[in-house]
């Protein structure tokens, strides 16, 4: 105590012990409380109630030298020791929440949660009545007092000392959407190990009262839920910019649900929000446009279905997917399509009267929702038909846009193909030339056989015949002559100068005018043609 007084005496002293030797002081007297609970005095109390309860704004008293730390081990130890008196908690409380609700100080907003979680546990009844502000904390800015919180209130859960309350449900829905996963995940176990399976309808039976909570939408007709969207305010997420975490929080809530609920659930929407809209019990004002905007996206939505087509396919035998498509159509326009229509044939009258922008978003839920029933529109919407026409328009809109964006696709496709052939080198040009060139040679020095090794051997005639080279386009050349070239081998002809061998490809690439030896094959004539006559002959007479 000799070291802890100092801090909180009337008489300003000018050197104060350590703040390290007075935590440690204040967290002995925290776990000796609870060993020897008898052993502490009314003198101890005083002494920690002066570090609670003290203001850092007299600069006459040593008060003004007490800092943050100290005061938030002084929560502790008095929230230790009061857990094991009843009057002391009862005192401590308000402070409590006090400081949930004033202060910016993050350590002692954090010891305060944390000594309310454990009143919970120790004084059922008297915890009950700070859930609130307890719960207030889901939305602290700080990470580490949002994560303890919640972890807390999941133990406190588990163990059976908290009543599922619909305030507790949406509290630990808003926690679906916090940005660490780890909350995220804490969250979703509470609520779909805990609260579900302790009651297997309760997201079914609070599915439209989220929808005005998280809205922040006062019904109307339901005083009690109109009480629990004020109690709720501090989790609302209203506004057209918040739809996707909206529906973050319905789809959760929908994939928990059992499949017969979820045919129950569309009943559910379409009487207490939809078909309240239609009536005009639901003023046609920005909250209500973007309550119904949610309703269109929940039933438009994958998780919404009544079965699983897959685990449907599984059950039935192999070759029957065509009876499982229809099988899903059908459940699907008992359930879905057949109770919405009606609702939204009333819906688009009210929309009409009041001149809201809201029709559009009913034509393209209808839409969605008849996409499979494309035969059975003239059926379906033979009521309004209007209505019915302004579905097919957009119907076949969407197809036109379809199509036209499955051409462009193919012809992007088309041109990245072309782009992705890569352009001939120079050297590749380079080689083929000389190649087609050897070529041309070949066949002008042998025009029977494209070998010249061939045309060494046969009985020919040779003539000088000269040479330049010539430049012509070799673009122009058929691909069947391309095709019968030897690119392996160069040809030497021999030099008129004796010098030695010259190669072909470099006669038809000089500039210097050179005699090439060209062969001439003669044709030898045929004997058994030849004519004589008596009088071409010179013969000498005897």
């Amino acid at each position: 105590m000799d070291t802890l007084t100092p801090f909180i005496s009337r008489k300003k002293s000018r050197q104060l012990p350590e703040e390290d030797l007075a935590v440690k002081s204040l967290t002995i007297f925290k776990e000796f409380s609870q060993m020897f609970p008898e052993s502490i005095t009314q003198n101890v109390l005083v002494l920690l109630k002066s570090f609670v309860y003290t203001k850092n704004d007299d600069s006459n008293t040593n008060t003004s030298k007490v800092s943050l730390r100290l005061r938030a081990h002084a929560f502790a130890s008095l929230g230790k020791i009061s857990l094991l008196n009843r009057e002391l908690g009862l005192e401590l409380l308000p402070v409590l929440a006090k400081e949930l609700l004033t202060s910016k100080e993050d350590m002692l907003r954090n010891n305060a949660v944390l000594i309310l979680t454990e009143f919970c546990t120790r004084y059922t009844s008297i915890g009950d009545q700070y859930m609130p502000l307890i719960t207030a904390c889901f939305k602290d800015k700080r990470y580490i007092i949002r994560y303890q919180t919640i972890t807390f209130l999941v133990s406190l859960l588990q163990e059976g000392y908290l009543l599922t309350k619909n305030t507790l449900l949406f509290c630990l829905l808003s926690t679906i959407i916090d940005k660490y996963e780890t909350i995220q995940e804490i969250g979703k176990y509470g609520l779909s190990t805990l609260i579900f399976e302790k009651k297997k309808n309760i997201f079914l039976e609070s599915f439209t009262e989220a929808v005005f909570v998280f809205n922040h939408y006062f019904p109307s007709d339901n005083q009690g839920q109109q009480q629990t969207v004020k109690d709720m305010e501090h989790f609302a997420i209203p506004g057209e910019d918040n739809r996707e975490k909206r529906m973050q929080i319905y789809k959760f809530m929908i994939t928990c649900m059992e499949e017969g609920s979820r045919g129950l659930l569309v009943s559910n929407i379409s009487r207490d929000i939809l078909n309240s809209v239609a009536e005009g019990v639901f003023p046609l004002d920005d909250v209500v446009k973007c309550m119904v905007r949610d309703c269109f996206s929940v039933l438009v939505s994958k998780e919404i279905r009544v079965f699983d087509s897959d685990s449907l396919a599984h059950e039935l035998e192999d070759g029957e997917d065509e009876r499982v498509a229809k099988a899903e159509l059908e459940i699907r326009k008992a359930m879905l399509v057949q109770p919405i229509v009606p609702v939204m044939i009333s819906l688009k009258n009210c929309v009409l009267e009041a001149k809201s922008d809201l029709l559009s978003d009913i034509v393209l839920f209808l839409k969605e929702i008849l996409s499979d029933y494309k035969n059975e529109i003239e059926d379906i919407l033979a009521d309004d038909k209007m209505l019915k026409m302004q579905v097919l328009f957009e119907m076949r809109n969407e197809s036109n846009q379809q199509e036209k964006e499955a051409k462009e696709k193919k012809n992007k496709e088309m041109r990245n193909a072309k782009k992705s052939v890569p352009p001939a080198s120079g050297d590749h040009i380079g080689e083929k030339t000389k190649e087609i060139s050897a070529y041309l040679i070949r066949r002008s020095v042998c025009p029977g056989d494209g070998n010249a090794s061939a045309a060494g051997s046969n009985d020919v005639s040779l003539r000088l015949v000269p040479q330049t080279p010539q430049n012509r386009s070799l673009s122009h050349k058929s691909s069947g002559v391309l095709g019968d070239m030897d690119t392996n081998n160069d040809i030497n002809m021999p030099s008129t100068s004796g010098v030695g061998p010259i190669n072909v490809k470099d006669i038809m690439y000089s500039s210097t005018p050179r005699v090439l030896l060209k062969p001439l094959k003669l044709k030898s004539p045929n004997v058994s043609k030849i004519t004589m006559r008596v009088d071409d002959l010179d013969i000498d007479e005897v």
